[in-house]
């Protein structure tokens, strides 16, 4: 029953379109138009900068000859050389514009058997995927399986168990984040070459100039990254190279209050394009024809990225685990050096420790060491180290130069 009802359906669509089947169609002094539903790839992205190295060359001067002194590991502890502090395996994760579909339209005049005027536009609507946010973090943790140092909510006060970090664990978090969604109008006008104009199948190549609309819905998790980098801790940020071989972009402050406020921004440009086209129209009837096309569009507009005019940036800052909600401290090391505050702003060596009596001694957790309140755990012994994590984010440009193809149909008048 379904097959008869399709047959139907078909046959009602070829007495619409026409009845008689056309072996020839001639263009010329016609009019048409159609639509394409289209795949859209953007040819451009932003590669990683997860194997970034910079160390000693050799006396050859040229990379990877291993030459005597030439350095390539990461795994050196020379202070001459900088490694991008990201594993390996995200150099496959790269920025990107979502290929995804697109809706094509066009409306056109045969001026001859072989040239037509074209004026098409087309609607595009895609994610920019994987905006890449890395952290590697010193998180401290206790070995005594009877410390209950959970705090799921990470406001304290720690349950009211003791909660005594004897040691410390690094985390990786891989954070790739949307930066927005992209739309994407361009409209084109086109001269269309046709060959084979006897025939029903007509091959053809088209050229065109025309303009790119474009505008972005900046995603929330910029905003969120925004508001991250406002709550930080920061000791220190610079670009893609680190401190000893790149750019400081803020004053370093080793009590954590460095400022780099606000530092993704993500923008699109808008102008003009060329296009070339190329495909094949198969003419049902004088009336109806169905349509393959493939474009290709050269566009010097691009997705801009941007860190404060910047690529990339690498921040260092105190572990976020190490504190409250509110900005407050709720794991203090046991030893009068930041991030534990200070007790008298005059005297910066004096600060709250793990001693909350002052008697000297260490006040087993919980304790509210600094005062103000609220319970705190403690971190240090044997197994400690500096409780710091570094955040890498990297940004870039993305051309919207993008082939696409698909299929579509015509009518003509």
């Amino acid at each position: 029953m379904k097959r008869v009802t399709a047959g139907v359906s078909v046959a009602a669509l070829l007495l619409i379109c026409g009845g008689r089947l056309a072996l020839a169609e001639d263009v010329k002094g016609k009019w048409y138009f159609g639509s394409n539903l289209a795949v859209l790839v953007t040819t451009d992205n932003i590669r990683s900068n997860a194997a970034l190295i910079v160390a000693p060359l050799g006396p050859d001067g040229a990379p990877f000859t291993g030459d005597k002194g030439e350095e390539i590991s990461c795994s050196s502890t020379r202070l001459d050389v900088f490694c991008d502090p990201r594993p390996d395996d995200l150099l496959s994760r790269q920025t990107q514009l979502e290929q995804t579909l697109k809706l094509d339209g066009h409306f056109g005049y045969g001026l001859t058997s072989n040239l037509s005027l074209e004026l098409d536009t087309g609607y595009y609507k895609g994610d920019i995927k994987n905006f890449d946010v890395f952290t590697t973090k010193v998180v401290p943790f206790s070995a005594n399986s009877l410390d209950n140092c959970g705090d799921p909510n990470g406001i304290g006060p720690f349950h009211g168990k003791p909660c005594d970090f004897t040691g410390a664990k690094v985390h990786n978090v891989k954070q790739p984040i949307s930066a927005g969604t992209v739309t994407e109008i361009p409209v084109t006008l086109n001269a269309v070459v046709r060959f084979r104009k006897d025939s029903n199948f007509n091959p053809y190549l088209g050229v065109g100039v025309g303009y790119l609309f474009t505008s972005l819905a900046k995603s929330s998790s910029v905003s969120d990254l925004n508001s991250r980098f406002a709550s930080l801790k920061l000791l220190s940020v610079t670009d893609e190279l680190g401190k000893d071989f790149g750019r400081t972009l803020s004053t370093p402050d080793p009590d954590g209050n460095a400022i780099f406020h606000n530092p993704a921004s993500v923008s699109v440009d808008q102008g003009f394009l060329w296009q070339v086209s190329s495909g094949g129209e198969y003419f049902y009837n004088d009336r109806f024809s169905v349509v393959f096309d493939a474009r290709y569009v050269i566009s010097g507009q691009e997705i801009n990225i941007s860190l404060k005019g910047e690529d990339q940036i690498n921040a260092t800052a105190f572990t976020e685990d190490l504190f409250r909600r509110d900005g407050s401290l709720k794991i203090f090391t046991n030893s009068q050096i930041a991030p534990n505050p200070i007790i008298d702003p005059n005297v910066s060596s004096n600060r709250y420790t793990c001693d909350a009596n002052g008697d000297g001694l260490k006040d087993p957790p919980p304790a509210d060491y600094d005062h103000d309140g609220q319970d705190d755990a403690c971190y240090g012994g044997p197994g400690y180290v500096k409780p710091q994590e570094t955040i890498v984010v990297q940004g870039g440009r993305i051309r919207l130069t993008n082939f696409s193809f698909g299929f579509g149909v015509r009518f003509h008048f």
